[in-house]
């Protein structure tokens, strides 16, 4: 179950951004880590063709979960997002 304590354990902030609000962000950089989450999430992966980071982002009220890799961006189902909680 998601709350505040199970994010920021898993090395979440929680960020406001005037005008949009508040969301909760992880920029994940260990190329395991990153390998291992794109897996959970369907994404392929491949570190020569990928920036080696992954940013997870989803509102303050735990709605609306994103991963972005790069320049693209697709949504999370609760599901996939708690699954990937899992792997890191």
């Amino acid at each position: 179950m998601l709350s505040y304590e199970n994010l920021i354990s898993k090395g979440f902030c929680l960020n406001e951004y005037k005008g949009e609000g508040k969301f909760y962000e992880l920029v994940e950089t260990n190329e395991q880590k990153i390998e291992n989450i794109l897996k959970v999430a369907g994404i392929d992966y491949d570190p020569e063709c990928m920036d080696n980071k992954v940013i997870l982002q989803l509102k303050e009220d735990f709605s609306n979960k994103l991963i972005c890799v790069g320049c693209d961006v697709w949504d999370l189902s609760d599901y996939d997002f708690e699954k990937i909680l899992e792997v890191m």
